[in-house]
């Protein structure tokens, strides 16, 4: 299930940018804030969670794999999330943030409450 998320996150990825872009869904090029969070370090981890293109990108992904798996979107969501607090990538305050974010992004996207 895993991989259905992935490849239903990077089929949002695809309609952002580039030439299978879909107006109204074209996003602004971040490679500049993915490079001060993932290889500078200079920004949050969490920073990653909140970007314009993974937030739907996550979270249509992980609807997926919620519905494939007959299991509440909330549940799939939490557990992923629940791996970067384990892992010290991002604390409990930042989980909480990351959620409100997503619950507003997936009433926008017409998705099941968080």
């Amino acid at each position: 299930m895993d991989i259905k998320d992935i490849i239903r996150h990077e089929v949002e990825h695809l309609s952002q940018a580039g030439y299978n872009v879909v107006a109204a869904k074209e996003l602004p090029d971040d490679r500049d804030l993915r490079f001060f969070i993932q290889t500078l370090g200079t920004l949050p981890a969490s920073n990653y969670y909140l970007l314009d293109k993974e937030v739907p990108a996550m979270l249509q992904g992980m609807y997926y794999k919620a519905k494939k798996m007959k299991k509440p979107f909330k549940d799939v969501v939490n557990a992923y999330l629940d791996i970067f607090v384990n892992n010290d990538t991002i604390t409990k305050g930042d989980k909480q943030e990351i959620l409100h974010r997503w619950r507003i992004a997936g009433k926008d996207l017409n998705l099941p409450s968080l």
